[in-house]
């Protein structure tokens, strides 16, 4: 995971809380899940792709 310019390794059954209004970034080297909760006018990127994508419970 990398938040703010620092990299940190998270394995599995770690929760991380991270602060708003800051680029983030979550690598995954093999399959992944995760669970996230925030604002419901939230948005997320995917990287490659321009823009951003609407969260399907913000609709």
């Amino acid at each position: 995971m990398t938040c703010d310019g620092r990299t940190k390794k998270v394995s599995a059954s770690h929760a991380l809380i991270l602060p708003p209004a800051l680029v983030r970034r979550i690598h995954a080297p093999e399959r992944a899940e995760a669970h996230v909760s925030m604002r419901s006018d939230g948005v997320a990127s995917v990287p490659g792709t321009e823009g951003t994508r609407e969260l399907p419970w913000a609709r």
